[in-house]
């Protein structure tokens, strides 16, 4: 290779990893990281096919899965430091890969459990140092321990 390629290929590959750097610092604060030690149980049954994230804030997302017995609602947002539960569906959230999720618009785009759009159902919050446990829209007990 002449050293005009050298220096052209060189070029190229620092502007493909300072694009790359920029989409990660932008996607930051809406990347979701998988905790892989996590479990989810649900009504005292293990959950195989759930999966759980940690947020920017520190937050934790609970995965249930693609299932009609779920329903549109099959991810729970708890906002630990608010000792809150909030719901969502798939539509908010892009599952780029089994190490990660994006939050589609906002950062946190579940809603509080206790809204009235959800005849403020009780979750039954209980937090752990490393678990918690809640009850779904459909009544399900869910612990998660990480």
């Amino acid at each position: 290779m002449t050293f005009y390629r050298q220096r052209s290929l060189l070029a190229l590959v620092l502007a493909v990893f300072a694009a790359a750097l920029i989409v990660v610092w932008r996607s930051k604060p809406s990347f979701w990281s998988r905790m892989w030690s996590a479990r989810v149980e649900m009504n005292g049954s293990s959950l195989t096919n759930a999966r759980v994230y940690r947020g920017p804030q520190g937050y934790v997302m609970v995965y249930l899965g693609r299932s009609a017995e779920y329903g549109y609602n099959n991810i729970y947002v708890v906002r630990i430091p608010r000792g809150e539960v909030g719901v969502t569906g798939n539509y908010y959230f892009r599952f780029i890969s089994p190490f990660g999720a994006l939050a589609k618009d906002t950062v946190d785009p579940s809603i509080n459990m206790m809204h009235e759009k959800f005849n403020y159902a009780d979750p039954h919050l209980g937090l752990a140092k490393q678990s918690a446990t809640f009850q779904t829209l459909g009544g399900q007990a869910i612990h998660v321990k990480w």
